[in-house]
């Protein structure tokens, strides 16, 4: 079991619209699983995604999380004990080069 994390940007303050994207997972003992995309290739990535103007984050039951929180609860989960999927060398997952686990596909 485990928890996803959402990017929500482009925040609309008059019609609350936005747009969202998956950053990830955190499951029970295994590291952060960082979805991978087109532009974003690394946790580097993420960061500076993250730290844009008008950009949230809220895990899949609609908590928003600060940035600073966030970067702390992925710290953790960097000495999980268990190795991930992107360790055990899967296709096309990777660990980017702070060895931060990222997957291209579709995951929740």
């Amino acid at each position: 079991m485990g928890t996803n994390y959402y990017a929500r940007y482009e925040l609309c303050s008059h019609c609350n619209r936005y747009e969202e994207i998956h950053i990830g997972k955190s499951s029970m003992n295994f590291k952060f699983m960082f979805h991978a995309t087109d532009e974003i290739k690394s946790y580097e990535d993420w960061i500076k995604f993250l730290s844009r103007k008008k950009t949230k984050i809220f895990d899949e039951y609609g908590n928003k999380i600060s940035l600073k929180d966030f970067k702390k609860k992925v710290a953790e989960k960097q000495k999980a004990v268990y190795n991930n999927i992107a360790e055990l060398n899967q296709e096309r997952m990777y660990l980017d080069k702070d060895r931060y686990s990222m997957s291209p596909y579709e995951f929740r």
